[in-house]
């Protein structure tokens, strides 16, 4: 899952979901302009985000995988 509920990989995805990460994604961008940031690195800071985001997903999922792989047997 990336930011705002939608895979990557396919899956499902919700409008709500998608609207809150663009949301978050501005809010990021925009505040560090407003706080004497150039835009370069507001693009560079939703790039890390994304990238973070996605990271943590992968590991979440494979945590997941791992602990269901243990109840089985």
């Amino acid at each position: 899952m990336i930011v705002g509920g939608v895979l990557l990989s396919g899956g499902r995805g919700t409008i709500y979901g998608s609207l809150v990460g663009a949301v978050i994604i501005g809010m990021i961008t925009s505040g560090l302009v407003l706080m004497g940031f150039s835009q370069d690195i507001g693009d560079v800071a939703t790039g890390l985000l994304i990238v973070a985001v996605g990271t943590f997903d992968l590991l979440a999922r494979r945590a997941a995988a791992q602990g269901l792989a243990h109840v089985g047997g």
